[in-house]
């Protein structure tokens, strides 16, 4: 029997866009060669794993959570506690010694009344972070393709939350860019949906020539390696829908270059930054190089819906400017998404509203 056990790894192929994973299989001959040939450190590494699978729990993952957090009482904000055991999936439970609450180390973050083990949701980012699709990933997972979807905005709007704290300094240079408006995911048969158009077949370019509110339009701007790009309006940007997404986000001092869209000088002066409108298109050669990078990410998943958007923005940003390593990536993921303090239902995710309402 063991000579036909076989063992799937997973190889990103490449490092760019919204890639596809695949398989090597490798029977159990070629594990025991691959093993002989291993240090003594990376077989401890190897066999730390591998009893983690055996128990059920994923340990690195659930201490790097008490590490991070600092463990209160969500009820009375105590640091007084005692361990209170474990879950069946492996989570750390306390209990307070001044309230006598009970809680977990995943209580109001969006690991909170998981039902799966902490390794499943460790294999899930490995899958997200080289851009797997929801049906591979629920397939590598064991997992149901819907709670793929929605596990990925989970992660997607706490990893949004950490960026929004981002700011930009030095030379920034901004521009728009438009999406068509998208309803992919509301169905006919919704109650609480009604279309408000007819359906569009996928692929087809918006019906309207030039700018019209079958359009979104997302703000973006980019200094170094920090980026910002979300939601703002539908068709052109006012002046309120720029300031929404570029209000706090610029260091006093810093350089606004455009292409001389009127809003922008009264966004600069609101924050303490000077712009500048170049009339030159080399002067916003790398604001234009985003918007080419985000278009043909985007392209990867074959339509987002509008409700859905932020958080590809978020995703793109993240793997593409940020400049760290798939290894890292695996590490930074799990540190940002299931440490900060944040608590989704599922009705916060799937009943967002379906078009920008900032502006």
């Amino acid at each position: 029997a063991l000579s036909e056990f076989s063992i799937d790894i997973l190889h990103p192929p490449c490092y760019n866009k919204a890639w596809e994973g695949f398989y090597m299989k490798m029977t159990f001959d070629d594990a025991v060669k691959f093993f002989k040939s291993c240090s003594k450190e990376e077989l401890q590494r190897v066999s730390e794993v591998i009893l983690s699978m055996i128990s059920g729990e994923a340990s690195t993952t659930n201490e790097l959570m008490v590490k991070e957090r600092e463990i209160v009482c969500p009820e009375c904000g105590s640091v007084h506690w005692v361990r209170n055991g474990h879950s069946p999936t492996g989570i750390q439970h306390y209990k307070c010694k001044d309230c006598g609450k009970a809680f977990s180390s995943t209580t109001n973050t969006i690991l909170q009344n998981t039902h799966m083990p902490l390794s499943t949701w460790k294999k899930y980012i490995e899958c997200m972070v080289v851009g797997m699709s929801i049906r591979k990933t629920a397939e590598v997972c064991d997992l149901n393709k819907d709670t793929v979807f929605l596990w990925r905005h989970k992660i997607l709007d706490a990893i949004e939350k950490i960026l929004d704290k981002q700011k930009m300094e030095g030379k920034i240079e901004a521009d728009e860019t438009f999406f068509r408006v998208s309803y992919k995911g509301n169905h006919s048969k919704s109650t609480t949906f009604v279309m408000p158009r007819e359906p569009h077949k996928r692929g087809n370019s918006v019906h309207k020539r030039g700018l019209s509110r079958d359009q979104v339009c997302v703000p973006c701007a980019i200094a170094g390696k920090v980026s910002v790009g979300k939601v703002a309006s539908l068709g052109n940007a006012s002046i309120k829908a720029l300031r929404y997404v570029f209000d706090g986000k610029f260091e006093e001092g810093s350089v606004l270059t455009t292409d001389g869209k009127r809003g922008y000088e009264d966004v600069a002066a609101a924050n303490g930054a000077t712009a500048i409108s170049a009339s030159d298109r080399k002067y916003v050669q790398k604001i234009n190089s985003y918007h080419s990078l985000l278009k043909r990410f985007m392209y990867g998943f074959r339509g987002v819906s509008t409700k859905y958007l932020n958080n590809y923005l978020t995703w793109h940003n993240l793997i593409t400017f940020v400049g760290q390593s798939i290894s890292e990536f695996k590490s930074m993921v799990p540190k940002t998404a299931f440490t900060l303090p944040m608590y989704e239902r599922l009705s916060d995710i799937s009943c967002r509203s379906n078009l920008p309402v900032a502006a």
